[in-house]
């Protein structure tokens, strides 16, 4: 793998990084620095934790948060997430992981697979807002409609090659079935 250094941008995404690649490629950079390690099946590449100087840090630790999801109201649930998202309140939800989460298309919209499919585990994602089928269909016209009415707009956590740039786009039906807790960071 050889990355191409010399079309650095401001946020450091580099352009033409990933010509000719076959296997998946980011043109961002991470923000840790790169590591070897040697194992007993060869070589392990990674990425170490970058160091953030306090005064340079861009997060806030909320002091007030909501947890709202109720498996018996699956409806208010859904429009207690899209009222959080209404008023610019991050939601974090937990989520049992379906297969189907990890293969997004090209765009990064997830398809609902029929429910029952095998499921990965657990995770947690940010929920940074929806989109109704209504206006997807204005706004891309050729785009699959969400099952359930339209899509909630997230961001994973699995780097900037994963789904649309680092976010996919979840059916609220995939959403309600799979979701396990919600809590919305109000400040």
């Amino acid at each position: 793998m050889q990355l191409s250094y010399a079309a650095r941008s401001f946020f450091d995404t580099f352009f033409n990084s990933c010509t000719s690649y076959v296997e998946t490629c980011s043109n961002t950079a991470h923000q840790g620095q790169e590591y070897s390690t040697q194992t007993s099946s060869g070589t392990a590449y990674g990425w170490s934790s970058p160091v953030i100087p306090e005064s340079k840090r861009l997060a806030f630790t909320p002091q007030n948060l909501a947890s709202f999801w109720n498996f018996d109201d699956l409806d208010t649930s859904t429009a207690l997430l899209q009222l959080h998202l209404i008023f610019g309140q991050p939601v974090v939800i937990d989520m049992i992981l379906p297969m189907e989460f990890a293969v997004p298309d090209k765009n990064g919209f997830v398809t609902l697979f029929p429910f029952g499919m095998t499921n990965t585990g657990a995770h947690a994602v940010n929920v940074i807002g929806y989109i109704t089928n209504e206006d997807l269909a204005a706004r891309v016209p050729n785009a699959p409609q969400g099952s359930g009415g339209g899509y909630f707009i997230v961001k994973n956590s699995w780097g900037g090659s994963f789904g649309d740039g680092g976010y996919v786009y979840l059916p609220w039906n995939l959403v309600r079935a799979y979701t396990t807790g919600a809590t919305a960071l109000l400040d």
